[in-house]
C-alpha cells in the first residue's frame, strides 16, 4: 500500500520557507507604515503653515493694538510661535493634532517669522515617536530645528481674535 502524504521534513521545509517570506514581508509593511505616518505628519505641518496667511489677514483687519496682540508680536519682527491650544481656542483648529502613528496626540505650533523672505509661516509637529520637521526623507533629524525653536523663537502669550 502506497502512502501519498507529506513527510515531516517536507512540512518543516515549507514552514521555514513561509516564515522567511513572512519576516521579509512584515518588515516591508512596517517600513511602509512609518513612511505613511511621516508623510501624514508633513501634510499636517503644511496645513498648520497654511493657517498663517489667514490668521495674519484676519488679525490685521481686526486691528488690535494691545501689547499682547498678534499684530504687535508680528510688528516687532522677531520669530514667535503660536501653540495649538491658542489656535484651538481661536477656532483655527478643531482639536488636538492626532499622532499619525496612532499613539495619542502631538504638540503643534505655528511658527511666524516676519523677517523671513521665503517661509514666513511654518508648521511644526512634535509627536512622541514620530519626528516631522518638514525635512525630506524617511528619517528626521530635528536637532537643528529644535535648537532654532528653543533659542530663537518666543512664545506668543497673547490671544488671537476668535475666528468663530
Amino acid at each position: 500500500m502506497k502512502n501519498n502524504g507529506f513527510t515531516l521534513v517536507e512540512l518543516l521545509a515549507v514552514i521555514v520557507v513561509l516564515g522567511v517570506i513572512m519576516a521579509i514581508a512584515g518588515t516591508a509593511v512596517l517600513g511602509q507604515r512609518r513612511k505613511t505616518s511621516i508623510e501624514e505628519a508633513k501634510k499636517i505641518e503644511q496645513t498648520i503653515a497654511d493657517l498663517g496667511p489667514g490668521i495674519y489677514s484676519y488679525e490685521s483687519s481686526v486691528g488690535s493694538d494691545d501689547s499682547d496682540s498678534f499684530m504687535q508680536f508680528f510688528n516687532e519682527g522677531q520669530p514667535f510661535k503660536i501653540s495649538q491650544d491658542t489656535l484651538i481656542s481661536a477656532g483655527y483648529l478643531d482639536g488636538k493634532i492626532e499622532n499619525p502613528s496612532g499613539n495619542g496626540t502631538c504638540d503643534a505650533y505655528l511658527v511666524v517669522d516676519p523677517s523671513s523672505d521665503d517661509e514666513m509661516f511654518k508648521g511644526y509637529v512634535d509627536c512622541s515617536d514620530l519626528y516631522a520637521t518638514g525635512q525630506d526623507g524617511d528619517t528626521y533629524d530635528r536637532t537643528n530645528y529644535d535648537e532654532y525653536i528653543d533659542n530663537n523663537v518666543s512664545d506668543f502669550l497673547g490671544n488671537l481674535s476668535s475666528n468663530n
